[in-house]
């Protein structure tokens, strides 16, 4: 009892810290605030700091060999890339990580869900009042791009696919019709308003894990999973369960990909330049990226212009749109190397779980950072913090997002 009273406080502890962070985080990607007080940011990265230090001292007699060995690995990683490119949000990502180990992931994906809603939508509600800004961008034959508040359209939308997506996992929930179509009316929404490609279409995917999933829960082959765990050798061996496994590599397959044909691209060839246009530039900046930084084992701090906050085009325009090439060369090939690494961890534990629509999750996130640079930013994807987290869920809610179940049970 006393050893579980503990375990409760210090997931209280953690789950209080990780929202004062998400806070701050979401706020950042707002036009709610201008510029943060100088070193506002030291605070939180302190908070965590100080949280798993503390975590770590007082429950090292719980920790295994191998977890420290995982937690000491990861942290040293992590942190040395983070010192040596200069992007020391890589120490913060790693103390939260590791603090957020053995803590329930439902409660993690909750606050996050929470505390996102509430500042997108307030930041919603706000820009269609007219107290921030609502930035609007004129494309030519595709319309009007609106940003409801937030720093830029595709971030907005982003942050619409997140939180449909943490929401449907919370719990393990047992998938309804209106999850899928309210799935689909989102994706609309994003895509005539925002006029976001990308997160349409990983929205409208995501609406048919949740069709596929629900399809399949009826089926003997579910009732035949059993929550078990299970050894690497046995996960990929893919002739039992061999979808849900694949989608584990599809974040690795996606890595691959698109550094191949950052290398092999020429803007000369017709159908490079032809694929780069429908990839919005996304070759043609990655290609000069490694061309003129290089591809380091720890990354390099690298200076970008883009959108956000403003719709004045800079005429040195230079973003890493896609996920996978921003994290090998400003973080390092060690740092992708292991964030694909905890892809697969996640993915396993969650089939081990059964827990069927995060691991359609994985593979929707995994398509959406192909074009978008949001997989290590805590604003948007919270699911590499569940690396170590605990997958156990003793109850499944069927509920609407938000809508309250029968037993009066909410999300």
């Amino acid at each position: 009892m006393e050893t579980k009273n503990r375990h409760d406080y210090w997931e209280i502890g953690f789950l209080l810290v990780y929202g004062l962070i998400l806070l701050h985080d979401f706020l950042d990607t707002t036009m709610f605030i201008d510029k943060w007080p100088p070193k506002f940011g030291l605070i939180f990265y302190g908070l965590i700091a100080c949280y798993t230090t503390l975590k770590i001292f007082f429950n090292r007699k719980e920790i295994t060999r191998a977890e420290a060995i995982k937690y000491g690995g990861l942290f040293l990683l992590f942190t040395i890339a983070g010192l040596i490119s200069g992007y020391s949000v890589l120490i913060e990502i790693a103390f939260l990580i590791i603090g957020a180990s053995k803590i329930n992931i439902d409660k993690i994906l909750r606050v996050y869900f929470w505390v996102g809603t509430v500042v997108i939508g307030a930041a919603f509600v706000a820009s269609i009042t007219g107290l921030i800004p609502n930035l609007t961008y004129e494309l030519l034959e595709k319309g009007t791009r609106r940003s409801f508040g937030v720093i830029y359209p595709t971030d907005f939308s982003a942050h619409v696919l997140f939180l449909v997506v943490v929401g449907c996992c919370i719990r393990n929930r047992i998938v309804t019709v209106m999850d899928i179509i309210m799935t689909i009316f989102l994706a609309r929404f994003v895509l005539v308003e925002s006029v976001a490609y990308t997160n349409y279409a990983c929205l409208v995917l995501f609406a048919f894990v949740l069709l596929f999933v629900k399809t399949y829960e009826l089926s003997e082959k579910y009732k035949e999973m059993n929550y078990e765990s299970m050894t690497y050798k046995e996960f990929f061996d893919i002739r039992k369960y061999p979808l849900f496994k694949l989608i584990a590599l599809i974040p690795m397959a996606l890595s691959a990909l698109i550094i191949f044909m950052a290398v092999k691209f020429d803007p000369a060839n017709l159908k490079w330049a032809g694929l780069d246009q429908k990839l919005s530039m996304r070759l043609t900046y990655s290609s000069q990226g490694i061309k003129k930084y290089k591809i380091g084992l720890f990354g390099k701090f690298i200076k970008e212009w883009g959108f956000g906050k403003s719709t004045v085009y800079h005429e040195n325009y230079f973003f890493l749109d896609d996920s996978y090439i921003r994290i090998l060369l400003m973080y390092g090939a060690i740092v992708l190397a292991t964030v694909l690494i905890m892809w697969v961890v996640i993915a396993k534990k969650a089939l081990e779980a059964k827990r069927l629509v995060l691991v359609g999750a994985i593979m929707v996130v995994a398509l959406s950072c192909f074009m978008e640079h949001h997989m290590l930013e805590m604003a948007y994807n919270p699911l590499l913090l569940l690396v170590f987290a605990d997958f156990k869920c003793d109850t499944r809610k069927e509920s609407v997002f938000l809508v309250k179940t029968d037993s009066g049970n909410i999300i």
